[in-house]
C-alpha cells in the first residue's frame, strides 16, 4: 500500500512540474510574440527570403550555453544525473525559439548582422528572462514572506515591476529596427 501512494505521489508531482513547465513555455511564447511583434508583422507583409549567417549560429550557441551554463553552476551539485534532461530540454526550446525568430528576421528584411544579433542575443533572452520572471518572482516573493525575510521579497516585486518597462524598450528597439529596414 504504501509503494502504490509513494508511485502515486511521484506521478502526481511529475505531472505538476511538467504543467508548470508548459505554463511557463506557453507564457514565453506568447511573451515573445508580443514584444516582438513588430517582426511578425512585418515578415507577415514583406516575405523576403529565409536566410541566416554565421552571425545567427554564433547567437544560437550563446543562446543555449547561457542557460545550460548557469544550471550547471547553480544545479550541479544536486541533480548530477538530472541535469541532462535540462540540457537537453533547454537545447530543444532554445533552438526552436531560435529558429522562429531567424526565420521572422528573414522574412521581416533584416538582414544586418547587428541588428540580427540585438535580436537573436539580447532582445530574445530578454524576453525569456523577463516571462519567466514575470511568473516565477511573486512566487518567489511569497516564499521569502513566509520565511520572515521582507527585504528580499521587496527586492523581487520591485524587480517584478521593472520587467514590464524592460519588455517595452525591446519591443521599442525592435521596431525601431524594422522601420529601419527596406520594404519590397
Amino acid at each position: 500500500m504504501e509503494s502504490l501512494v509513494g508511485l502515486v505521489a511521484f506521478v502526481a508531482v511529475g505531472a505538476f512540474i511538467i504543467a508548470v513547465m508548459a505554463v511557463i513555455i506557453a507564457t514565453a511564447w506568447a511573451l515573445l510574440n508580443s514584444a516582438l511583434g513588430a517582426l511578425d508583422r512585418a515578415a507577415k507583409n514583406r516575405q523576403f527570403p529565409i536566410q541566416f549567417g554565421l552571425a545567427d549560429l554564433l547567437c544560437l550557441f550563446v543562446l543555449i550555453q547561457l542557460p545550460v551554463g548557469v544550471m550547471h553552476w547553480t544545479l550541479g551539485s544536486l541533480l548530477r544525473q538530472g541535469l541532462i534532461v535540462f540540457d537537453v530540454l533547454v537545447g530543444v526550446i532554445v533552438t526552436l525559439v531560435w529558429w522562429k525568430c531567424v526565420r521572422t528576421l528573414s522574412r521581416a528584411g533584416i538582414h544586418m548582422a547587428w541588428q540580427r544579433c540585438f535580436v537573436l542575443a539580447l532582445a530574445l533572452p530578454g524576453v525569456y528572462v523577463s516571462s519567466v520572471g514575470l511568473m516565477v518572482l511573486p512566487f518567489l516573493a511569497g516564499y521569502f514572506l513566509l520565511a520572515q525575510q521582507p527585504a528580499t521579497a521587496i527586492g523581487l516585486l520591485i524587480v517584478e515591476i521593472i520587467l514590464p518597462v524592460v519588455l517595452y524598450g525591446l519591443g521599442r528597439s525592435t521596431r525601431a529596427i524594422v522601420a529601419s529596414s527596406k520594404e519590397v
